[in-house]
């Protein structure tokens, strides 16, 4: 499951495309105004936003530059009914990843939202983790995560139940062996605070080796 925000004048259009993600039980925000688009993005912080380009309040090209500048991991996509090249290359630049023409066939907007929404989310036990929005949620409970604890977690996840080392989160995380450092361990300690709602999961500590994501499965 993954949170998704629509803003699009258009709420017919919105409203259909919101129907067929919810029946893949995905949670949508769904606004045709670019301000309220702008605090639901801070409010529900989605993994993935489409947005319109003309938009009353802010049109979709800034709201994409503001969005994409405070979180440039957060998967944009572009709808317009501006469709010349300069259109587009415009988009891309303000940091879409897709830009649809309408008209278009919602079920290829919906497909692209869903490949992009399933490959952001993790589950495991009561947990549902969003790497794009730095979101936990543990048994209901939203935590919102740094970048580093987003990224290790991200790592402990890929590697479910197996060993990844310390020297691995270094290198991949921080940029340098961590062998005389304690930042991993801090940071760890504040996943495992956030974790311990659900007593299903857990974060091991191999002794001088790594660290293991493991959940008991029902």
């Amino acid at each position: 499951m993954a949170r998704i925000l629509l803003a699009d004048d258009d709420l017919e259009l919105v409203e259909l495309i919101a129907l067929h993600l919810h029946a893949k039980g995905h949670e949508v925000y769904v606004t045709g105004n670019g301000l309220e688009a702008y605090r639901l993005y801070h409010e529900k912080a989605p993994g993935v936003v489409v947005l319109d380009v003309e938009m009353p309040g802010t049109d979709g090209l800034t709201l994409a530059r503001q969005i994409g500048s405070q979180d440039p991991l957060v998967h944009i996509l572009m709808i317009s009914a501006h469709t010349t090249p300069d259109d587009v290359v415009a988009g891309f630049e303000a940091g879409a990843l897709n830009y649809f023409k309408k008209p278009f066939d919602a079920s290829e907007l919906v497909a692209r939202i869903q490949t992009l929404a399933v490959r952001t989310t993790y589950s495991f036990g009561n947990c549902i983790f969003d790497p794009a929005a730095l979101r936990l949620t543990v048994c209901g409970k939203e935590h919102r995560l740094s970048r580093i604890q987003a990224d290790i977690l991200t790592l402990l996840c890929k590697n479910l139940d197996g060993l990844v080392t310390r020297k691995t989160i270094g290198i991949t995380v921080l940029g340098y062996d961590p062998e005389t450092t304690r930042t991993i361990d801090t940071h760890m300690s504040g996943l495992r605070r956030m974790l311990a709602g659900d007593p299903s999961v857990s974060i091991k500590a191999c002794y001088g080796e790594g660290y293991q994501l493991t959940y008991v499965r029902p």
